[in-house]
This record gives structure tokens, sequence and C-alpha cells, in this order.
């Protein structure tokens, strides 16, 4: 049945489905040694590194060949980076023995796994300094919670129980009214930032500071500063929670920093707003860790019949667990 003439096709104006794309053996694949694939995933490489490494081999041992011409440009065409990006990742990988490149500027993987840098210590440095701002913190919380009136109150830790309170509250503070989004003319009383309706005093961007130190431990070098309107907004969180929710300054410090010294809330408590969404959780872990702190630890007694110290145990320690050499370099063994 053929179609009127009055009547349109809309058909071609439709959007076509995409096919899915799906890698298949029989569209070609790369012959990779087993030990080279492992030695890959068990090698510490930034995410422009492995790029760079995986196409190399794809574009040499994918075409059955040691070594190819391939200029950052033609890597940079095929991967997401940009070519200085590649330039870097290239020539790190030169430096660990992972590729090797001739002076015709042919480049190609070192089949040679023993020959290969497996790390370059930057992610020892990193999980060292995290393991120290972890214990650090765990410090500072456990002198918070030791400490009188710096414990964060128990009542009313739900927020979103005195949405009443908080309205009223807001009126008062954000009084006269806060000005446009793109209007910066008029300054609220006491902000030492604003960006829109987002403001906050000295208190609160100290506060946000110290939060953001913290941060840049944890992640180190892919901690990005905020820009001004995101620390505004942070500022405003933080100025929120002491006027609106009566929080203090140092209560919210203290659920911010137990939230980091947990690996699942580190994940998921990384700005003030979070820490006002889940401030009911938080204050739950705290007096766990607090009831945890006062409850009458275990007591070691040595050989001799006394209470172990810190010293004896770094005596004990020392002797037992760390081999001792004597000058002849023979090991020195303790009955």
């Amino acid at each position: 049945m053929s179609m009127p003439q009055n009547v349109a096709d809309l058909t071609k104006y439709r959007k076509q489905k995409e096919r899915p794309v799906v890698a298949q053996i029989e569209d070609g694949y790369t012959m990779i040694s087993n030990t080279l694939m492992d030695a890959a995933g068990a090698t510490d490489l930034s995410g422009s590194e492995l790029s760079v490494l995986l196409l190399i081999i794809r574009h040499t041992y994918g075409f059955k060949r040691k070594v190819w011409g391939l200029t950052n440009t033609y890597l940079a065409a095929k991967s997401v980076y940009c070519v200085k990006s590649i330039s870097k990742a290239k020539k790190s990988l030169i430096d660990r023995n992972m590729i090797w490149e001739d002076e015709q500027g042919l480049v190609g993987p070192n089949p040679v796994i023993s020959d290969w840098v497996m790390t370059d210590g930057k992610s020892e440095k990193r999980a060292k300094a995290a393991n120290s701002m972890r214990e650090q913190l765990l410090q500072q919380v456990e002198q918070m919670l030791q400490s009188d009136g710096t414990n964060a109150p128990v009542d009313g830790n739900n927020c979103s129980s005195s949405k009443e309170r908080t309205k009223e509250r807001t009126k008062e503070i954000d009084l006269p009214s806060s000005p446009q989004a793109d209007d910066e003319t008029i300054t609220k009383p006491n902000a030492v930032i604003q960006k829109g309706k987002n403001w906050g005093a000295q208190i609160d961007l100290d506060v946000v500071n110290q939060m953001e130190s913290v941060l840049a431990v944890w992640q180190g070098e892919d901690y990005r500063p905020p820009k001004p309107a995101a620390l505004a907004k942070k500022c405003n969180d933080v100025r929120m929670m002491r006027t609106a929710d009566d929080r203090k300054p140092e209560h919210i410090l203290t659920l911010f920093k137990i939230a980091q010294a947990d690996q699942f809330w580190r994940k998921n408590c990384m700005a003030p707003s979070s820490v006002r969404r889940h401030w009911a959780t938080l204050c739950d872990i705290r007096n766990k860790l607090k009831e945890s702190m006062q409850k009458p630890q275990p007591k070691t007694i040595g050989a001799d019949g006394q209470v172990r110290t810190a010293g004896d145990w770094d005596k004990h320690i020392q002797q037992n667990c760390v081999p001792q050499f004597n000058e002849k370099g023979e090991l020195i063994t303790h009955a």
C-alpha cells in the first residue's frame, strides 16, 4: 500500500538508535604475553602512562612488529590526553624501562619485565602521608572527645526536625535580603567572602580552610582548591550550621575529622553540606568512639610480673621482631 502524497514521511527525521559496539575476536585481536599484561596491571601507573603503554602495545604487537614510529601527536589523537601529557607520560615510561625509543623515534614495549621499574615511589609517599594524616586525625578526635565542652550535642542532631526554627532564624540572619546571583555590590555584614546569596564570616572561612587542609593531605596531587563560588557555598553551609542549627565550629570540625578517619565516610562526607546532612549519623559514630575510649583497656603482664609499658613493647619488638647482626655479620638470636 503506497503512502498518500499529502502525508509526510517522518521516518527519515527520527533519530536512529545507535548500534552497540561489541568487542569480538573476529574483528581482530592483539597477541600479548600474559607476563607482560600481568606486569602492566601490577605496575604503579598514572592514567596517561597506562594509556600510552596500551597504545604502544596495540600499534606494535597488534601489527606483529616490535617498534613503530608513534609521535606524541598521533598518540594524543588516539587518547583523551593532550600532547603535553602524552609527552610527559612517554618520558616517564622510558625512564622506568617499560618502553624504549631509538634515535629515529621508533618506540616499542620492553619485553624484559625484570628491567621495569614497577613504582616511581609517588604512591608510597601518598600512602605514607595518608596514614600519617589518619593517625593525626585520630589523635585530634581523641583529644576533642576527652576535652570538656567540645563534644557535639546529642539533642537536635537531626537538622530536618527543626525546619520552622531554621526558617525563622534564617530570616533574621539574612536581613537585608540577599543580592542577585551576579550582583556582588551589596555585601553582608561581617562577610569576608560572598558570591551571590552565599557568604560567610571569618570564622566560617577558618573552618572551611581547616577542612580543605585535611582533604589536601588525603588527595595529594589530585587535590584541587575550591573555586570562589564553591568556597563561598561551603562557607555559607558552615554559617548555616552555626546560626540556624546552633552548632559550634569545634563540633563541626570534630565530626568532619571523624568522617575523614573512616574509610567509608571519607568518600561520602567531603563538604560541610555533607556534614550537615549526616550530622545524626556522625554523632552516633562519635558517641560509639567515646564509649570505646572510656572502657578499661586490657593490660599485658611481662615475664617479671610487671605491667608492660610502651617502652617495654618497643624493646621487645626491637629484640624479637627486628633482625640484628654482630660485627661479623652474624645474626643475633635471643633465647
